[in-house]
């Protein structure tokens, strides 16, 4: 009966690293993107309609130009500046955040539902949304609307861990509720880039609520024949000129309020790492070495080849990445060892030299029974085991590639007994370096 049990959750936890390979991690919203409507106005090619959009928040005013230029509505409109000489269309956007929270008892029910496998942060706020269009010579026409949005992420980790840092993750989140965001992106006295990097939070909160109530805004407004202007009824090009965004908002850039290029729905981030390091195994316990010093090495060596790539979102100062790693074991043992992990890594300095430190946690597969283990007496090891690490990294700013020395203990653990009957794993202080590619 208790080996029937055991293997059952064995196959469990293999199903589990199964689930980190192919869904590795996703961002919050994961709603897309409104279809473009493709109903046919006529056979000629028609004209952007020229469209005024007000609004006293930059941000909401920039993601509704995006839509209403990638031809989400019945007819294309291109946002401008006001023409001195002729009225255009004019929709005026006002928005207001309400019961803003940390989704904490939510999130910990779904964890708790999936046996502590899921980490799950998140952060929500209804927007309540008034607009206003007016076109010349059409009645004025409104929509009083809501909607929920929210962003965050969620990542399958070895049981009970998902529960652990769903519970840590919201605390570290504490301070990345959509109205505190909402504030620190148009206040004047906070640093630049954490200016920009909550901009960049709150604008991908607004666009999972925007991209909910689209179709309804589209059906009330934008649909009536009406509204339909012959391409001789546009304004002449010479009369107005395409708005720059932030032209309404003296003193503002795009950087500031974090309209990058790239699509902030999708997955990764820009950079890729690839490191590689060397370490030795010890005999001292994971705490012996963090709070001891203690290192007791024996003759077993692992060198690791990792490849990493940061994910384009972050909580409040946290940023996330994705490690997969290929290790060869040498010395006592000669077998290889693969791991994935999820790494939360945590800017503690930018000038002069980069300094940061990390944690990562998943999952590590033995190619065979580690002897070092064995030879340790935890005669219970098992080839698959929970793997975390932490580490500190120390940029090198004056050669290509952003290179990076690293200090990592790599650790494989049995989590109290979750994976092993008996006490088991291994602990191996490391060095070594990482770059940019």
């Amino acid at each position: 009966m208790f080996q029937d049990f055991w293997r059952l959750r064995e196959a469990y936890i293999r199903g589990l690293l199964c689930c980190n390979f192919l869904f590795a991690s996703c961002q919050l919203p994961l709603t897309s993107t409104p279809a473009p409507v493709t109903t046919p106005i006529s056979s000629e090619t028609v004209l952007p309609i020229p469209i005024i959009v007000q609004t006293a928040n930059p941000v909401i005013h920039g993601l509704i130009c995006e839509q209403l230029e990638q031809s989400l509505t019945i007819r294309p409109y291109t946002c401008v500046v006001e023409p001195s000489d002729e009225k255009v269309q004019r929709l005026t956007v006002e928005i207001e955040l309400s019961d803003s929270q940390l989704d904490f008892g939510r999130n910990l029910g779904f964890s708790t539902v999936t046996a502590g496998t899921l980490l799950l942060v998140t952060s929500s706020a209804r927007v309540d949304y008034s607009f206003t269009l007016e076109v010349p010579g059409v009645p004025t026409k409104k929509l009083n609307t809501h909607s929920t949005g929210r962003i965050g992420l969620w990542f399958i980790l070895p049981p009970p861990k998902g529960l652990i840092f769903t519970s840590v993750g919201t605390l570290f989140n504490s301070s990345g509720a959509p109205d505190m965001l909402q504030d620190t992106c148009f206040s004047g006295n906070v640093s630049k880039d954490e200016r920009k990097a909550d901009c960049r939070l709150y604008r991908l909160f607004l666009s999972d609520s925007l991209n909910q109530i689209w179709h309804q805004l589209q059906t009330a407004l934008f649909t009536d024949s009406e509204l339909e202007k012959s391409s001789e009824e546009i304004p002449e090009k010479s009369l107005f000129r395409k708005e720059s965004r932030v032209s309404s908002f003296p003193g503002a850039s795009s950087s500031d309020y974090g309209f990058p290029d790239d699509q902030l729905s999708f997955l990764w981030g820009p950079a890729w790492y690839l490191s590689f390091y060397q370490g030795q195994i010890v005999d001292n316990s994971f705490g012996e070495i963090v709070l001891k010093g203690m290192y007791n090495y024996r003759p077993s060596y692992i060198e690791t080849l990792a490849i990493s790539r940061k994910l384009s979102t972050n909580l409040r100062k946290i940023q996330f990445e994705i490690e997969g790693q290929l290790g060869k074991h040498f010395g006592i043992q000669k077998h290889w060892e693969t791991n994935l992990l999820l790494v939360l890594r945590w800017p503690i300095l930018q000038d002069p030299i980069p300094v940061s430190i990390a944690y990562g946690d998943g999952l590590s597969y033995a190619e065979e029974i580690p002897k070092t283990e064995l030879a340790l007496g935890e005669v219970d090891t098992k080839r698959l085991l929970a793997y975390f690490m932490v580490e500190l990294d120390i940029g090198l700013p004056v050669f290509p590639m952003e290179p990076r020395m690293l200090f990592r203990i790599h650790h494989r653990s049995g989590v109290y007994g979750l994976y092993c009957r008996k006490k088991c794993g291994s602990n191996f202080p490391a060095f070594g370096l990482k770059v940019k590619f």
